[in-house]
Formats: structure tokens, C-alpha cells, sequence
């Protein structure tokens, strides 16, 4: 419905004017006061659907208690706009809590309001929305009745991405009700259509649904072809086309009992899935190997370390015992000779044993001699041992070293997208400082036409853990944006923890690694930015005021036992100046200053604030160099990323 963002600025414009307020009091409060004074009923309405955006992401009941109430003062009134915008609120509400009988009792409200102002837009939009309620309700009769209704509208329109949705909506629902002949021929009507729109996200749609079509009515070499123009289209695409071409053509041999071609389409399909996964996990193994030689040799370097220490204590208790046994040795010669004159016989009898003593004191001495020798011996090949060990694990610590490089060279020609984010937005900076190597935070970005989109995303761990996370997080960002072309922040954040819950069996193995993420959509026609977030805020400025906007406490992925997690969508108008940014948490969590304690999320937002107006080079230094100043000497502890975009 396009003209909703239209509708909204319209509608809300005069009221959000006498509504500039200061940094102190509540908005809400505020609000609520003008609600309350209000003697107009349009004033009424306008107050209501702000409270309603207040309360859209933290209290949808609430929310939807103030449309309904915007909706009643608006029917009483008459108010053509108001009942509009206050039925598209309602339905979307029950829409996305999944009770899709009661969204169609608010479309059809919204539907006869254009049809009474003779508005085919959007009647045509409308019509296309309850198609879908209807199909997600297996109601494809009905769903195909208002497709066909919003295609007759757009055709009278000539507006040629509506007709290209609607075909293609036909083609579904009737291949959901086994009309597969009906469903091929809107599926290459939509074909036409979006090849003469240059459309190549909606023409690989279509090619794979004829291609099941096909395939599901026995005609193979129509369906060959269909899946054959998708692998060649796949190559200027992402990922998810070429898988599902590969995965059509292995069916597509199956069904002609040409196993062998069937083998070789779907080995590569699974080749293709999961190759960069086992690239990944390759080098992570690599690593993991490695280091455990390493803490082996360790435990051998420090077990030669106490034998060494052993035996030299034991050399010294021997030169100790050899020192006691000559003085010992001395008094004994020493008294003999004291008393020869007198006991002349005995003495020289005593004298005689005394030598036996000493000859074999002596040859004690001697073998203890020999021993201690042999020990020096053997303490030399283990000091040899000891060098040749270090040498090995200085190679090995080079291994692993040149180990993780590659891997941050995968890392980062993964995630370059430098030049794409300063052509769609010439005024951003992104301040990007791993803690190891490679890096547990990433950034994100993509353009389709109007819409830019772009992420700022922790992932659990930092280092090589962390870096599998992050690029299994870019893979499926592209995956749900890109190719299934879902947009809306709220259900790309649904949709990404599903698919990380999946590939990791967290439902199976309680495992809990996953990610936190800032997504902002910002829509250049409408001119508004939407923002959703896990465990991650938005920090924005307009009109001088800073606003720090809370996301939902929910991490991306993990092990769960709540109902099924949904995330909100937070709408702000970007008509005017605005700079917003979001970042991961090592900035604010950094150790440093004076009194070694952390940076805190107050010191951040009082740096961002006070320096905002400056360019985005300058901010970039700036909090480069904040941060190097505030470390000091202490060792950088997480992954450390900011990104900051200035709009008009």
C-alpha cells in the first residue's frame, strides 16, 4: 500500500509541529495531556495515532486499543483519511499476530473507505493484501478471487510491478490448488512481464515455480528448460537460485530415470550449500588441532622442567653428603693418630679397618660420582629435547598464525562493501577494530532500489568462533534480503533466528551461540527509517535532540523455551536532517582511564552527541583516537565496531 507513508505525513504533519518539545518530560505523558485538553475530534485522531507509534513496539495490545479507538472517532466524523490509516494499523496488527480472519474484517473496512473515494491504488493494494490473508488460511479460491480483482485494477492503472505481483500470486495459488496448467500460464505472463522490467530477483521466482509446475504435469523437458535458464540467470544472483536450480534439475533427471545426472545435479547442489560452511569449519578444526599440540608440548616442557629441578636439588644433597662424609673422615684420621702411642696395636688394627671404611666410602663416592655424571648427561639430551620442542611450537604458533590470516582473508573479501555503502550513503563512517585477527562483529549492507538497509551485528565470541558465527550470519542476511526479498526489519530478524536455530539444531543440542543486531531499512521514496533490533539500540539525532532507541531483549539464535520470539519495527520520519548510529558493545565495554573501569554507554552517547555536527571523517578520528586514549595501556578486550550514516 504505498501511499500509506503518504497518507502518514499528510495526516500527521500538522499535529507533530505544536509537538516540539524539550529534553526533559515524557512524550508520551505530553501526549497523553494534549489528548486530554483536545476539544476537536481530528485533533483526537492525530494525538491517538502518535501514542500509537509510542507504543507500536514495546505494547501492540495498547497500540492496537488506540487505533481502535482513532478508527471509532474517525467513522463517527466521517474522516475518510483517518479510517483508512486507522484500518491498515489494525489489520497489520492482527496480520502479524497470525489471526488472519480478523485482519480481512479490517481490509475490508479499508477496502470500501478507497472505494469511496474512487482510489484503484489502493483498492488495488488492499485486494492484493486480503489475497494473501486469505492463502494463509488455505482459502486459495478466495485468495484467487482478490488477486484477480487487484489485477484488473492494475491493468486499468498500467501499473506494471503490481500486475508482475499479481500474475505471480495467481500462479501460486493456483499450483497450491493442483490447477497446474493455470498456474504455468500466469507464471509466464509474469515471466514477460518482469523480463521487460529487468526484475531478475522476480524472474528467477518464476522460472523456479514453472519449473515445478512443469515437473508436477510430467512435462520434463519444459521443466529442464525452466531450471536451466535459472542456473545461467543464477550467476549474476546470490546463492539461493543457483540451489534451487541445482536442486530442479537433480529432480527433473530423477523423474526421467537418469539417476547418474540426477546424482551429479544434486551432488553439487549439496556441494554448493555446503562448501563454504566446510571451508570455515576446515580451518576452525586446523586451529583447534594445533593448538591442542601446542597444550601438549606445553605439559611435556613443564614436566622436564620439575625433572631437571629434581635432580639438580639432588645433585646438591650429594655434593652436601660428600662434604659431611670428608670432614667426618678427617676427625676419624685425626683421632687415630691421637691415640697410636698409647694403643700402638689397637690402633694400627682400628687404622686398618678405618682405611677399609674409607676405600669403600670412596668407591661409594666414585660410583656416586659416575651417577651424577650420567644424570648431567641425560639433563643435556632433555635440554636438547627442550630446544627442539620450543622450535616446533614457535612453527606451529606460525601455522596457526598464518591459519587465521587466511581465514580473515576470507573474512573480509566476504564482507566488503565498502564502495557500495559510500555510493548509496556518501556521509558514513564505520569504525571496525577486531580484537584477534578476525572478528565476531561485522557490518552489513544492501540496496534494492529505494530501500537501504544496514546492520550492525555482535556475534557470539570473537576470533575464529566468532568469525564462523559472523559469516553464517552474512549468508543468511543475504539469503532472507536478497533472495527472498524480505525486508521489513521486524521479520528479517524472525526469519534470521529461525535460520540460525536450524543450522545449528539449537532445539536439539541447547546450544546458545547466536548474535546481537541493530538492522535499519531506511526507504528513500517514503522517507521514514525503520529499525528493529536484538539486543541492540539505535542512537539518533534530529532537530538537535538525541533519542537512544531500545530494541527488543532477545539475542538472535540460541536454545529457547518462550513461544515463538517476534521482534517490533520502529517507524521515524527522515524528511528532515538526521544522523543515527549503531555499534556492537566493545566500545562501551572497554577497560581504560584513570581508574581502569569502563567506557559505559553514557561516555558514548556524550561523545557521539557532542561531536555529531563535525564530518564523518572527523568523527571516525575522533573516536579513534577517544578510544586509544581511553585504553591507554590496557589490551583491547572484545571486537570494537561503530557505525555512523548522516541522511539529508
Amino acid at each position: 500500500m504505498k501511499y500509506f507513508g503518504l497518507l502518514l505525513f499528510i495526516f500527521l504533519w500538522p499535529g507533530t509541529q505544536n509537538l516540539a518539545f524539550s529534553q526533559t518530560g515524557s512524550r508520551i505523558e505530553r501526549l497523553e495531556n494534549l489528548l486530554r485538553l483536545s476539544k476537536v475530534d481530528s485533533s483526537k485522531v492525530r494525538y491517538l495515532h502518535l501514542l500509537y507509534e509510542e507504543y507500536e513496539s514495546a505494547s501492540p495490545l495498547k497500540a492496537k486499543r488506540l487505533a481502535e479507538e482513532a478508527l471509532a472517532l474517525s467513522e463517527k466524523n466521517q474522516y475518510t483519511e483517518g479510517i483508512i490509516l486507522s484500518g491498515n494499523r489494525i489489520a497489520q496488527i492482527y496480520h502479524q499476530q497470525g489471526a488472519y480472519g480478523k485482519a480481512l474484517e479490517y481490509y475490508q473496512l479499508v477496502l470500501r473507505s478507497y472505494q469511496g473515494i474512487q482510489d484503484k491504488d489502493g483498492q488495488a493494494e488492499v485486494l492484493n493484501q486480503m489475497g494473501t490473508n486469505y492463502a494463509l488460511q488455505d482459502e486459495y479460491l478466495q485468495a484467487i478471487q482478490h488477486y484477480r480483482q487487484s489485477l484488473i485494477l492494475h491493468q486499468e492503472l498500467k501499473n506494471a510491478p503490481g500486475i508482475s505481483r499479481n500474475l505471480t500470486n495467481l500462479g501460486v495459488a493456483y499450483s497450491e490448488t493442483n490447477a497446474h496448467e493455470l498456474a504455468i500460464d500466469y507464471h509466464l505472463r509474469a515471466l514477460q512481464l518482469a523480463d521487460s522490467l529487468e526484475d531478475k530477483s522476480l524472474i528467477a521466482y518464476n522460472l523456479e515455480r514453472l519449473g515445478k509446475d512443469y515437473l508436477l504435469t510430467n512435462r520434463n523437458k519444459e521443466a529442464l528448460r525452466c531450471f536451466q535458464q535459472l542456473l545461467e540467470l543464477s550467476k549474476s544472483l546470490e546463492v539461493g537460485p543457483r540451489l534451487r536450480a541445482l536442486e530442479g534439475l537433480a529432480q527433473v533427471f530423477a523423474s526421467q530415470s537418469d539417476f547418474k545426472k540426477a546424482y551429479e545435479y544434486y551432488k553439487e547442489y549439496t556441494r554448493a550449500k555446503e562448501s563454504i560452511f566446510q571451508k570455515l569449519q576446515k580451518e576452525a578444526s586446523k586451529s583447534i588441532d594445533s593448538t591442542r599440540v601446542v597444550l601438549d608440548e606445553t605439559r611435556r616442557i613443564k614436566d622436564l622442567q620439575e625433572e631437571k629441578l629434581r635432580l639438580q636439588e639432588e645433585k646438591l644433597q650429594q655434593r652436601t653428603f660428600t662434604f659431611v662424609v670428608a670432614i667426618v673422615l678427617i676427625l676419624a684420621i685425626t683421632l687415630v693418630f691421637y691415640r697410636s702411642n698409647v694403643q700402638s696395636k689397637r690402633a694400627n688394627a682400628k687404622l686398618r679397618e678405618q682405611q677399609k671404611i674409607i676405600e669403600d666410602k670412596k668407591q661409594e663416592l666414585e660410583n656416586q660420582k659416575q651417577k651424577i655424571e650420567s644424570q648431567n648427561r641425560s639433563i643435556q639430551r632433555k635440554n636438547i629435547t627442550l630446544e627442539a620442542t620450543f622450535q616446533e611450537i614457535e612453527r606451529k604458533n606460525k601455522d596457526i598464525t598464518a591459519s587465521i590470516n587466511y581465514a580473515k582473508r576470507i573474512q573480509e573479501s566476504m564482507l566488503n562493501r565498502d564502495r557500495r555503502i559510500a555510493e548509496a550513503l556518501p556521509e558514513h563512517f564505520v569504525l571496525y577494530r577486531p580484537r584477534d585477527i578476525v572478528s565476531g562483529d561485522f557490518y552489513w549492507f544492501t540496496k534494492l532500489e529505494h530501500l537501504i538497509l544496514m546492520a550492525a551485528v555482535d556475534c557470539t565470541g570473537h576470533g575464529v568462533p566468532g568469525a564462523i558465527m559472523s559469516m553464517l550470519g552474512d549468508s543468511y542476511l543475504n539469503q532472507i534480503i536478497n533472495l527472498q526479498n524480505i525486508t521489513k526489519p521486524d521479520r528479517v530478524l524472525t526469519e534470521l533466528h529461525r535460520s540460525i536455530q536450524l543450522a545449528l539444531n539449537q532445539e536439539q543440542n541447547n546450544n546458545q551461540d547466536g548474535m546481537d543486531i541493530a538492522l535499519c531499512l531506511i526507504d528513500q521514496e517514503r522517507k521514514v527509517l525503520e529499525f528493529s533490533g536484538a539486543s541492540r539500540e539505535l542512537f539518533i539525532i534530529q532537530d538537535g535532540i538525541y533519542e537512544v532507541i531500545e530494541s527488543n531483549k532477545l539475542p538472535i539464535g540460541g536454545f529457547q523455551k518462550e513461544r515463538p520470539r517476534e521482534f517490533t519495527t520502529q517507524t521515524f520520519d527522515i524528511s528532515k536532517p538526521t544522523w543515527f548510529y549503531i555499534y556492537s558493545d566493545g566500545f562501551q565495554d572497554q577497560f581504560g582511564g584513570p581508574r581502569g573501569r569502563k567506557f559505559a554507554k553514557s561516555r558514548l552517547y556524550k561523545t557521539l552527541y557532542a561531536n555529531y555536527k563535525k564530518s564523518m571523517a572527523e568523527q571516525n578520528e575522533l573516536l579513534e583516537r577517544t578510544l586509544i586514549d581511553w585504553m591507554g595501556q590496557n589490551r583491547q578486550m572484545d571486537d570494537i565496531m561503530v557505525v555512523g550514516v548522516k541522511l539529508g
